[in-house]
């Protein structure tokens, strides 16, 4: 029940007696609306209030209760409409009594009834001085409750049964129901009535444009998104409204269908025209519904409904996919529900040990899928395999992709209780948890290749003064004024070249999020955006990076670029809206804030690498670093204790580190071998203390001699990490937390060869032997010419000799 309807039950059900306004006729109860209150309900609403009073809209088996009404209606001068329970909404054009009730008597009124212009779908029956009309089940009147008592309990409405089969290939079913997103290339979109028309012509029961009740719903049509993402035009959907105003009780689906769900996109403008619905395929909003003017030109979305007399037996074909058992496909990727609740630290474990990782989403086709797949399974709450980051402070994906798409639900993430792990609830949104709480979780597996982290070569930007803030990210400097700066395009990119930059280009995903949150740190969201690098020489011409560098990746807000009247040659980025979308814009309309970028300059050297010495290790998937060698498990997520535990099973221990150079290395090879993001990338080694008071010492029993500590650190905690920065910096680490690790062995330089140990042995043994005899004969020589106190002293010297010789 919406919250309008519900609202004015209540107050009416208090105002008033409504057992006294009954009417008897025939052993049967009516409630004739007009004839005790003025409130006029749309079709839905009216059986929702008839449903209360424990009865249901009217049906009229026979003249005589036809003409009861009528003349009911008559004496209190009542000449207005009233719903009756006559509707088409199980099959189109197929009229039936709500309450399931047969009769073969009919009262249409001259050419009733209709087929809704050809516009709406399903139809109601209303009833004017005892003829009968059909219409729009949204329109608003009196109407005709009928029960067997007036003091009935309230009734609930019955479920519709849920029907066997499935839908007809090329459709997503979500209940009973089946949705089919129809894209069509820029030049072959369509208009609203074109697109209501094409799916009428559908298969199936009830072919419609499509109206949407529930977040199943909705997510059965998100998840067919993923080969259109980049489509910056919507879906046409069945929602429309009379009026312009922005309020959900003025909306109604062209099916007749009650509108208790919606999925507004946050906007804080609206057109007086915008009189029809959108869905939004801009990968930030996707799923989210906005209003648009029915003249627009969109793909769209088709409904039919699952038919009982004409079960499809058969699956639609799936495309092949390596999906083992238990686990269902979807797009490049493979998704499994657990059973049983566990911790979060212990669903990541379960996943491994299947060979996959707790899931991670990049697009909200993902997230829709994975929600409709835990609801299914009759779940409503799961672990997902992202996790906060306590050094960065920033979220990463245990599986190493990038955190390029998110769906917090509302005030998220609050680290309530703790938090630092993140579940998926029933709604598909995202919150943070405590992460011993117990719950399902989904793994994943895929044979996509995740997103890259932009390199991070030496380099410097251009330092911060009063006037200017630079940022380094990757290969490239960000520069912002500090007050907003406000220009219009070309002075902007005038005073970007002033700094030796240009506006700035954006050329991923990654680095236009990166950015846009950057902007909206700096400066808030007033003015709702700022000028970036992109635009058009001319009118008609390809939009181009003002610095010269290719365009390789573009994020358009829906409807752009629109290019009005030719003029809207500049682009800007939206702080508000559409968060990070892209619009064109007239480069001389408004004073903007804006973005500079340059490559990083005075390019320095890296540190020196430790030389390579002879030696073996014990594997080629160790790295050789001068006399160690190293074994990076960075991307498994283990404690310290555990991260020992597995190093002492190769033969090693967590890494010491002793040098500028060798400290490099572990940058170098975090980079080289794992493909996580920085925001994962933190990295046990083997320093560590026994308690807080102690001092730090090495695992392998090395000295400690060397630090990199980052501002602030050593802290309070007992284990330290490699941040994975470009600085490769350290940080201390509560040792339970799970991370990325390296070990670190000497080479093997082999055993030395034994005839040339021998050689040398031999030989030394020789040389004494001689020199002890040569020692005796001196010692007989001068025995008979020394004192005895001179004897004494030669005699201590022979001892010490001989201790020598036998040493």
């Amino acid at each position: 029940m919406s919250a309008r309807s519900l609202a004015i039950v209540v107050v009416m059900l208090l105002s008033q007696s409504t057992e006294s306004s009954w009417v008897e006729h025939d052993e049967e109860w009516f409630f004739i609306s007009a004839l005790s209150n003025s409130y006029q309900p749309t079709w839905h609403e009216a059986r929702e209030f008839c449903f209360v009073q424990g009865g249901d809209l009217a049906s009229i088996r026979n003249s005589e209760v036809n003409e009861f009404i009528r003349s009911q209606l008559e004496e209190d001068s009542f000449d207005g409409d009233v719903w009756l329970g006559l509707n088409d909404l199980h099959q189109a054009g197929s009229f039936s009594w709500i309450d399931g009730s047969q009769s073969e008597y009919e009262n249409w009124a001259d050419e009733q009834p209709s087929d809704g212009n050809g516009i709406f779908v399903k139809l109601c029956t209303y009833s004017k001085m005892g003829e009968w009309y059909n219409e729009d089940c949204g329109e608003t009147k009196s109407f005709v409750c009928i029960s067997s008592s007036p003091s009935e309990p309230p009734n609930t409405i019955p479920p519709t049964d849920p029907i066997e089969g499935f839908c007809y290939e090329g459709y997503v079913a979500a209940g009973n129901k089946c949705f089919k997103v129809v894209y069509l290339d820029a030049s072959e979109k369509v208009g609203r009535e074109e697109a209501v028309a094409a799916c009428k012509a559908g298969p199936g029961l009830n072919p419609g444009l499509a109206s949407i009740h529930s977040a199943v719903e909705n997510n059965a049509i998100v998840q067919q998104l993923p080969d259109i993402i980049g489509d910056n035009n919507g879906l046409w959907i069945g929602l429309f409204t009379d009026t312009h105003v922005y309020n959900s009780d003025d909306w109604k689906w062209l099916d007749n269908t009650p509108v208790d769900y919606t999925n507004w996109i946050e906007r804080s403008d609206s057109n007086y025209y915008d009189f029809c619905a959108e869905m939004v395929t801009v990968e930030r909003y996707q799923g989210q519904w906005n209003f648009i003017h029915c003249t627009q030109n969109r793909s769209y979305v088709c409904q039919t409904y699952k038919d009982p007399n004409d079960v499809i037996a058969t699956p639609p074909v799936t495309s092949e996919h390596n999906c083992t058992d238990g686990y269902s496909p979807f797009g490049e990727s493979c998704f499994k529900i657990s059973e049983h609740v566990v911790h979060f630290e212990d669903a990541e474990a379960a996943c491994i040990a299947e060979g996959s990782h707790l899931a991670s989403f990049q697009t909200m086709a993902e997230n829709a899928f994975v929600s409709n797949l835990m609801l299914s399974n009759d779940v409503d709450n799961m672990w997902l395999g992202l996790r906060y980051n306590n050094d960065l402070k920033t979220y990463y994906w245990l599986d190493n992709w990038h955190v390029n798409f998110a769906n917090w639900g509302s005030n998220q993430p609050d680290f309530k209780d703790g938090g630092g792990c993140v579940a998926l609830q029933e709604n598909g949104q995202w919150v943070d948890e405590n992460c011993n709480e117990l719950k399902h979780h989904v793994c994943k597996t895929t044979t996509a290749t995740p997103l890259t982290t932009p390199s991070t070569p030496k380099g410097s930007c251009p330092s911060s003064n009063d006037e200017f803030t630079w940022v380094s990210y990757g290969a490239n400097c960000y520069g912002m004024p500090i007050a907003k700066g406000l220009q219009y395009y070309w002075y902007a990119e005038a005073m970007c070249i002033a700094q030796s930059a240009h506006l700035a280009s954006i050329h991923d995903r990654v680095a236009n999020d990166w950015l846009v949150s950057l902007a909206i740190e700096h400066w808030g969201t007033q003015p709702n955006s700022y000028w970036m690098g992109l635009h058009q020489t001319e009118t008609g011409a390809p939009h181009s990076w003002i610095d010269g560098t290719a365009v390789e990746f573009v994020n358009w807000a829906p409807g752009e670029p629109s290019d009005i009247d030719g003029l809207e040659l500049c682009t800007r980025v939206y702080m508000t809206n559409y968060v990070g979308t892209w619009d064109d814009f007239w480069c001389e309309h408004t004073m903007l804030p804006y973005v500079c970028s340059a490559p990083k300059g005075n390019q320095t050297s890296t540190p020196t690498l430790p030389g390579d010495e002879p030696g073996e290790c014990p594997g080629e998937e160790w790295v050789h670093s001068g006399s160690s060698c190293l074994w990076f498990g960075a991307n498994e997520f283990l404690t310290w204790d555990e991260a020992q535990h597995e190093c002492r099973s190769r033969g090693s221990s967590l890494s010491s580190v002793h040098s500028d150079s060798e400290n490099w290395l572990i940058y170098d090879g975090l980079l080289k071998y794992t493909d996580l993001p920085s925001g994962g990338r933190s990295t046990w080694i083997g320093l560590h203390r026994p308690d807080a008071g102690s001092k730090f010492r090495w695992t392998d029993g090395s000295p400690y001699d060397y630090a990199n500590w980052i501002s602030g650190e050593p802290g309070i905690h007992l284990c330290v990490n490699v941040i994975g920065s470009e600085e490769s910096l350290w940080t201390t680490s509560d040792c339970d937390e799970r991370k990325g690790f390296v070990c670190r062995t000497q080479k093997d330089v082999g055993p030395v060869k034994r005839h040339d140990t021998g050689a040398v042995v031999g030989g030394t043994i020789g040389v004494l032997l001689a020199l002890t005899m040569v020692v005796v004969a001196l010692t007989f020589f001068f025995k008979a010419k020394k004192s005895p106190v001179d004897d004494a002293h030669t005699n201590a010297g022979v001892d010490a000799c001989m201790d020598a010789s036998t040493a």
